[in-house]
């Protein structure tokens, strides 16, 4: 393990590509969250080699430092592939969504195979809490505040 290159990705001839995929705007999110990585790396090996660092890894660290500054969050201003980032839902949001969508889902797959019947609400509400280890009323009151805000 001493002998590994932990700057070997920082060195490669993709990285140049990787940059050019961000900088047209074709890179993928894990080539964003890798280019990263390798930009911290090469950063290293220009300071430790005592190169001068290349203008565009000082221009891509001031623009997350100050992202930073402005209130941004470390891992949500520089992605890397271990630190996940800040979800755009709680958990509570997350949960009370996936609620809602099982239980349209189920409405509409069920009308979708027989139209002249429709799911009773209170059997999928139970099914909802039972699966969400909460409270029938907890799935009731998710799946009504959705459903009044997305109708």
């Amino acid at each position: 393990m001493d002998d590994e290159d932990i700057f070997a990705e920082g060195r490669s001839p993709y990285f140049e590509e990787c940059r050019e995929r961000i900088k047209n705007e074709t890179a993928t999110d894990l080539d964003i969250e890798k280019f990263y990585m390798r930009l911290m790396q090469r950063f290293c090996i220009n300071v430790y080699e005592e190169k001068p660092v290349e203008p565009f890894i000082l221009y891509a660290f001031a623009d997350a430092f100050a992202k930073m500054l402005m209130g941004g969050y470390w891992n949500d201003v520089i992605p890397l592939p271990w630190i996940p980032t800040t979800p755009i839902r709680s958990r509570v949001e997350e949960r009370d969504l996936t609620i809602y969508c099982e239980i349209e889902n189920t409405i509409r797959a069920a009308l979708k195979e027989n139209p002249s019947k429709k799911p009773k609400i209170t059997k999928l509400l139970e099914t909802a809490a039972f699966n969400h280890n909460c409270s029938y009323e907890i799935a009731r009151d998710a799946y009504y505040k959705l459903k009044k805000k997305l109708s």
